[in-house]
């Protein structure tokens, strides 16, 4: 049976404190680290023959957003539609750092390689951590349809992409700046520590 429009709004009302702290979550995820000397492993992963002379870091950065929404309609004909909750997770799928086996593990070489490899993986997740709370913040303003302040629509599937293309509009410019600045981090250590002869993919 319909519930009627009165008492979906005064349950709302109830519930509002804790759907509007609740709403947006943003966070990272970043994987165990996994160290090899087998070259093979980086074949069919735009890798150049010689990019990984001594060794390189492979940061495979992943965005995922999942939006819940909510579209009832109620007795006397009016349908109404909100925002359960929006989780954004930027994540690294694998994070995988290749030493050249001509190093081998415990001798001083591969311990400089490892630890140049090291600061690429700190100073990206870093980045990762600092673009989360930018993208908290860039969503933090948006007036979202909640529990407690649900919009009329029409259509479900349109009132869904909307609710999308909002979200995109926020995030996306920002992941592109993410990747840009993780490419400057990235050049800028390698040129630092040029001597090493590494290269960041």
């Amino acid at each position: 049976m319909p519930i009627s429009v009165p008492s979906v709004r005064a349950r709302n009302a109830r519930v509002a404190p804790f759907a509007a702290s609740s709403l947006v979550r943003v966070g990272t995820r970043i994987p165990e680290v996994k160290v090899h000397q087998d070259i093979e492993r980086l074949n069919g992963k735009d890798i150049l023959e010689g990019d990984c002379r001594t060794g390189c870091t492979r940061l495979e950065l992943q965005l995922g957003w999942n939006l819940d929404t909510t579209f009832v309609t109620f007795s006397d004909g009016e349908s109404l539609f909100w925002i359960s909750r929006l989780e954004v997770t930027i994540a690294y799928s694998s994070v995988e750092v290749y030493v050249s086996p001509r190093f081998k593990a415990g001798t001083c070489e591969y311990q400089a390689v490892l630890e140049h490899e090291k600061k690429h993986i700190s100073g990206d997740s870093s980045l990762l951590e600092e673009y989360a709370a930018k993208i908290r913040a860039a969503l933090a303003p948006i007036t979202w349809s909640t529990y407690a302040e649900p919009v009329t629509a029409v259509s479900a599937r349109e009132a869904r992409e909307e609710s999308r293309r909002q979200v995109s509009s926020v995030i996306q410019p920002l992941i592109e700046e993410l990747q840009e600045k993780r490419r400057q981090a990235g050049e800028a250590l390698d040129n630092a520590e040029g001597a090493l002869q590494l290269r960041r993919i």
